[in-house]
C-alpha cells in the first residue's frame, strides 16, 4: 500500500490553504503547514496560500515558506519575497 497518494492529497490541500488567522494558530497546526511546505518544496510543487488578509497573515505565510500568497492585502497573487 503506497503513501505517495495520501501525501499528494495532502499536499494539494495545503497549496489551496487559507491564510486567515495563520498568525493566530496553534503551534501544532503552524508545524504542520510548515512540514506540508516543505514537503511540497522538496517535490518542486509552488505553494499559494489564499485569503492573506494583513500584514500579520503575510508575515507568518513569509515564515512557514509559502513561495506565493494572495488575498485583499496584496490584491492580486505575488512572490512573497518580492514584498
Amino acid at each position: 500500500h503506497s503513501h505517495i497518494p495520501d501525501a499528494a492529497r495532502a499536499a494539494e490541500r495545503a497549496q489551496r490553504a487559507t491564510g486567515r488567522d495563520l498568525h493566530l494558530t496553534s503551534e501544532k497546526r503552524r508545524e504542520m503547514v510548515r512540514a506540508l511546505v516543505r514537503m511540497m518544496t522538496d517535490l518542486k510543487i509552488a505553494t499559494v496560500i489564499e485569503g492573506v488578509e494583513n500584514a500579520e497573515e503575510a508575515d507568518a505565510c513569509r515564515d512557514l515558506g509559502f513561495d506565493y500568497a494572495q488575498g485583499y492585502h496584496f490584491g492580486r497573487p505575488a512572490p512573497l519575497e518580492k514584498l
